[in-house]
This record gives structure tokens, sequence and C-alpha cells, in this order.
């Protein structure tokens, strides 16, 4: 995206006016993307414990043993879980869309249960990767390295790369999908197009909400066909690429509730759940934990850094982009009736990467050439970061490491000791 394009000049160290040496920011940039998935793995056992986990994991089973998204119980003894609502007949469906718990049913089919559970892992170490892509290109290699670090600490994106829920591919396929939206501006690609298309109409049919991400880049796209930076042919082929998801999503849901624009949440009344009063009531405590437990310091970097790429000239369409981004779906988490608890920035987790991105822009654009500045400013908030970030990382996803661990374990000895057709009795947390 040429407007944010400010630096692609590898970044170097001075030691004198007339020495330089570079550092290899895309080999580093591998080599910490391997670094975190490796830390995630160490906090991996192959079990789920969250009822969203087993609502997804439940159906990417059905699917890949099946080949359909609802569950009919053999029993009613059976455990069925929080997320199946009744339909029709005997026919349970999950109130989640089928799009994340499809790519889980590849990974199931062809590697086997264990192997789905390391989707998201590894989804969310290649966010880094994506990440450290669109900033190489929008601000430059060193910078871009910094947001890596960054996120790469955070300490929600982190646990849930190991949760089981969708939030974690939510931010897998937005970032790559606005990577290759800053390709498709920068070369006017039908490839490109394709690409974005597909990537961003994906987000829809892993969880309803974000839709609204899609609506964000279709208007950042029209300001620029209406630039003639994109044409009407990559416009048809980004607009293919889309369809292709959601198309899918249509014709499932056609299938299932009997009118392509009706989901799974009108079996619980889900769209009943938001309203005025609820935002009222907590947006103030949404705020507080965005800063205090969801993005840290860069929540209070990236909205002024959003506010200044609005107001330059060259610069305003990518804010507005990003207002589109994070402001409408924060409005409607907000809105929602559950009250805040500790969990509730999952909801928010795509949004904070573009914090990032402003936030990292914004301190390019203050330190300038200034190498010394610079260097001395992304230290300063690394340590931050880190301070923050890790502690917060290492407690929760150590809990969860010894509880998953139990849970596998008894997975293992129903394996080997109890014999198929018997009935098991057991809390819901086993179940």
């Amino acid at each position: 995206m040429s407007t944010l394009n400010i630096s692609n000049a590898e970044t170097t160290i001075e030691s004198g006016t007339q020495h330089r040496r570079k550092i290899p920011c895309t080999p580093l940039a591998i080599l910490f993307v391997i670094i975190h998935f490796v830390f995630l793995l160490f906090y991996f056992e192959p079990a789920i414990s969250t009822p969203d986990a087993q609502g997804y994991f439940t159906q990417a089973k059905l699917i890949a043993r099946e080949g359909k998204t609802y569950l009919e119980p053999e029993s009613i003894l059976q455990y069925i879980g929080p997320h199946w609502l009744h339909g029709s007949d005997n026919l349970y469906f999950t109130t989640f869309s089928p799009g994340f718990p499809t790519i889980l049913a590849v990974v199931y089919k062809i590697f086997g249960p264990k192997a789905s559970l390391l989707v998201n892992p590894l989804m969310s170490s290649l966010s880094l990767l994506g990440l450290f892509l669109l900033c190489r290109l929008w601000i430059g290699k060193g910078w871009a390295l910094l947001a890596l670090l960054l996120m790469a600490v955070n300490p929600f994106a982190n646990q849930h790369a190991l949760f089981g829920d969708s939030h974690t591919a939510v931010v897998f396929f937005l970032i790559w999908a606005l990577f290759f939206l800053a390709q498709w501006v920068k070369s006017n690609s039908p490839l490109w197009a394709f690409g974005t298309g597909l990537f961003i109409g994906i987000i829809p049919t892993i969880r309803y909400p974000e839709v609204l991400f899609f609506f964000a880049l279709g208007i950042f796209v029209l300001f620029h066909l209406k630039g003639n930076k994109i044409s009407w042919r990559s416009l048809v082929a980004g607009a293919i690429g889309a369809a292709i998801p959601i198309g899918a999503l249509c014709i499932r849901n056609q299938m299932a509730f009997g009118a392509f624009w009706r989901t799974g949440y009108g079996l619980s009344n889900e769209p009943t759940h938001f309203g005025g009063n609820y935002l009222t009531s907590y947006s103030l405590s949404y705020l507080k934990m965005l800063i205090s437990e969801g993005c840290g310091l860069m929540f209070i970097l990236g909205i002024i850094g959003i506010a200044v790429l609005c107001a330059r000239r060259n610069t305003w369409k990518e804010g507005i982009l990003f207002i589109m981004l994070v402001v409408p779906i924060t409005l409607l988490y907000m809105s929602y009736f559950w009250k805040p608890d500790p969990q509730s920035m999952r909801f928010l987790l795509p949004t904070f990467y573009v914090y990032a991105i402003a936030g990292v822009w914004l301190m390019r654009m203050v330190t300038g050439n200034h190498w010394s500045l610079a260097w001395a400013a992304s230290a300063v908030i690394l340590l931050i970061t880190f301070w923050w970030g890790l502690p917060q990382s290492l407690r929760p996803l150590q809990h969860l490491k010894e509880h998953n661990a139990v849970l596998s374990k008894v997975t293992g000895v129903i394996e080997k000791r109890v014999e198929p057709g018997n009935i098991l009795i057991a809390n819901e947390g086993i179940n």
C-alpha cells in the first residue's frame, strides 16, 4: 500500500557516520515465528477443555466422519454440549458457523484428531508471519520485526492459540487478507484480489459477527476503485474469491435452517442478546480491559496512530480502514448481554493486531530517520510489553497445560480399558 510504504530498506545499525551494518530482519522474523510455535507446543496437550472448543471440534469430527454439521444423539444419555441446540426431529445444530470446523475436519481426516488440535497454534504463529510481511510492505522491515515481537507476547493471543476456539482463526484470515489486499492495491493483480476475497470471505463462515471485517475491506477497495488503483477486472476476481466461501455457507444454511440468511444463532435468539443498554453499562469496563489485559500499551499508541493516519492527506484511506476494523466490532461486543469477564477480550483479539500496526507506524513517524531514537523507543516499548505480557501469558498457559494433561490422561485410560458400547458417566468437564 504505497501511502504507508514509508521505508522498504533494511534496518541498519550505525557505528560512525560512514559504516552501516544490515540486520537480517526477514530471517529473524522467520526464526521468531518458529520459536513462538515451539513455545506454544511446550504448553500443548492433546485435549479440549472449554465449551466453545467442544462445539467446534465435535462439529469437525462430524464433518470428517459423516459429512454433516448436525448431531443425531444415539441415546438419551448421550452428552451433547451447551452450544448444541435442538433444531428439528432428532437433529442438534451448534450455534457456531461451520467454517472453522471444516478446516479442522480436513486436518482431522488426513492426520487424525490430535493433529487437528494443532491447527490453532499453527495459525497463531503464522499470523505473526503475516503481520511481519504486512508491516514490512507498509512501514519497513525493522518496524515489522518490532510489531511481530510485540504481538508474540500478547497474553490473549497466546492463550487462545491453545483454547480451541475460533478467535485465532479469525485473526489468521484477517491478517493475511490485509496482506493480500496491500499487494492487490500495489499491483492491481487479479490473483492478489482473488486471495483477498477468499480469505476475507472465509471470516464470516468462522464467526458470523465478524462479517463486519468483510465490509471494512470492501469499502476500502471501493476507495481505490474510484482512484483507478484497482481495475474492474481485479475487482471481479476479488468478488469471485469472496463468493466461494460465503456461497457455500449460504447453501449450508439453506439446507440446515430452510433459508440462506438463517444461522444457528436463530435457535438461541442470539440477536436479541445485543442492546444499547449493555453498551452504556459495559463500554468503560471494556476500555479498561483493553489497556490492562487485552492490548496493553499498544492500545494507546494504536489509537493515536489511527487518529494521525486519518488526519494526514496521504494516509486517510488507511486510517478509515483501521477505524472500520476496530470500532464497529468493538461497539458490537460492548453491546453484548454477557457481562465483561476475564475472557471477554477474546472477542476483540483481531483488533489487537490493528492497534499494533498503527502503533508501530506512529513510532516510525515520530522517530523519523533518527536511528538512535528509534532504537531507544523500540527498546522501551519492548521492555514494557514483555514485562506486562509474558507473566500474563505464562500463568494461564501453565494452568491450561496441567488441566488438559489430566484430560489427555483420562482419554488414554478410556481408550485402553473401556470397551466400545459401554456407558461412561462423568462430570461436564470430562464429557
